[in-house]
C-alpha cells in the first residue's frame, strides 16, 4: 500500500462508520458534526484536484469538494443508486441527467449503454462542466453524452445558480445553498421543450437541489408519454427553500407511477412506499433517494436489488450530504 494511500484509510473509514451510525438522527445536524466531517475529509486529501479509479472509471474531482471525494475514494458513494443506474442505463436507449455535475453518473451510464445508445446531461455550472467534459473524455465515452449547459426548470428563459461550497451542492434556490461562493447567471430550459413530441426517454435521474419539482413540472409531457424509470431525490426541507410543496413533488410522481420505492444508502435498504408513508416524512430534515418505474424490465431489475431478508415499510433515510 502507498503512502498516499495509508494517510486517507484511517480517515475515509471514520467517515464511513459515521455515515451509518448517525445517518438519519439529530446528531447528523450539528454544526460540530458538520465541521468534523470536512475537516476528516481534508485531513485525508490535502485539498489537491485528485484523479481516483471508482467503478471501473477514472474521475477527476475539484480540489475542495468534500460532497463526492470521500465517498469516491472510500468506494461507497450512492452504491445502491449507481448499481441500479448502470443496470437500468445498460437497459435504455434513451437516458437523461440532470444535474449531471462532474459527470459521476453520466460517466456510469454511458459506458454501459447498448450500441445505437445516447445519454443527454444538462450541467450550467462552467466549473463543472469542465470535469465533466474531461471525466467524459477519459473515460472514452464522449461520443455517447449530448452536453447540454444549461439549467432544467419548469419554463425555459434564464436565472441564477448559487454555487456552494462543494461542487455538489449548487442550486437555483439561495436558500438552499445559504452563505455560499456567489452565483452566476444560467440559461433554463425545460424536457418537454428539449425532448419534443415522438422522443424518448428510458432512463430519468435528478439531483437539482431542491429544484427537482420545477424539473418534474416542465416535464409534464414526457413522464406522461414516455413514462421513464425516475431517479429523483425528495428532500421536503430543500424543496420548501425553493417554493415548492413537497406534497406537489409526490402528486406529480404518484400520478404517473404505481411502484415507488425508497432508497436508503447507509444502510443499503430499497423499500417499496406508498404516497401516505412517504407524505410522513415530509416535516422532517431527510434526504430520500426516490426510483419510479413502469417498465416491466426496469421494475425486473429494480426488484433484483431488494433485499430478500427484508420486508417492510420504510424505517430510516439518509440525512442531507455533507451535514
Amino acid at each position: 500500500m502507498t503512502l498516499p494511500k495509508l494517510r486517507h484509510r484511517a480517515p475515509l473509514a471514520a467517515i464511513k462508520l459515521a455515515r451509518r451510525v448517525l445517518a438519519n438522527t439529530p446528531a447528523q445536524r450539528l454544526a460540530l458534526v458538520g465541521w468534523a466531517y470536512r475537516k476528516t475529509v481534508a485531513a485525508a486529501l490535502g485539498g489537491q484536484e485528485r484523479t481516483v479509479d471508482f467503478r471501473g472509471l477514472r474521475l477527476t474531482l475539484p480540489p475542495d469538494d468534500h460532497v463526492f471525494t470521500a465517498g469516491l475514494l472510500g468506494g461507497f458513494y450512492e452504491s445502491i443508486e449507481l448499481d441500479l443506474f448502470e443496470r437500468l442505463a445498460a437497459a435504455s436507449i434513451a437516458v437523461v441527467d440532470v444535474g449531471a455535475n462532474i459527470g459521476i453518473y453520466t460517466c456510469a451510464g454511458a459506458v454501459r449503454l447498448p450500441p445505437g445508445g445516447r445519454l443527454t446531461a444538462f450541467e450550467p455550472v462552467p466549473a463543472n462542466l469542465e470535469l465533466l467534459r474531461r471525466n467524459l473524455a477519459q473515460n472514452g465515452c464522449a461520443h455517447r453524452v449530448a452536453v447540454e449547459p444549461s439549467a432544467v426548470g419548469e419554463v425555459p428563459g434564464s436565472t441564477v445558480i448559487h454555487l456552494a461550497s462543494g461542487a455538489g451542492n449548487h442550486s437555483l434556490a439561495a436558500a438552499v445553498v445559504g452563505g455560499g461562493r456567489g452565483s452566476l447567471p444560467v440559461p433554463v430550459t425545460t424536457l418537454s421543450e428539449h425532448f419534443g413530441a415522438g422522443s424518448a426517454v428510458d432512463l430519468l435521474k435528478i439531483d437539482v437541489e431542491g429544484f427537482d419539482g420545477f424539473v418534474l413540472r416542465g416535464a409534464a409531457r414526457v413522464l406522461r408519454e414516455c413514462r421513464p424509470t425516475l431517479l429523483v431525490e425528495f428532500v421536503p426541507e430543500h424543496l420548501r427553500n425553493a417554493g415548492f410543496a413537497p406534497s406537489e413533488l409526490l402528486d406529480l410522481i404518484f400520478a404517473e407511477y404505481r411502484h415507488v420505492l425508497v432508497i436508503d444508502e447507509p444502510r443499503r435498504r430499497l423499500w417499496p412506499c406508498t404516497r401516505e408513508q412517504l407524505t410522513t416524512y415530509a416535516g422532517r430534515r431527510v434526504n430520500l433517494n426516490l426510483v419510479a418505474a413502469v417498465d416491466p424490465a426496469h421494475l425486473e431489475i429494480i426488484e433484483a436489488h431488494r433485499r430478500p431478508d427484508r420486508t417492510g415499510p420504510v424505517t430510516g433515510a439518509r440525512v442531507e450530504r455533507g451535514a
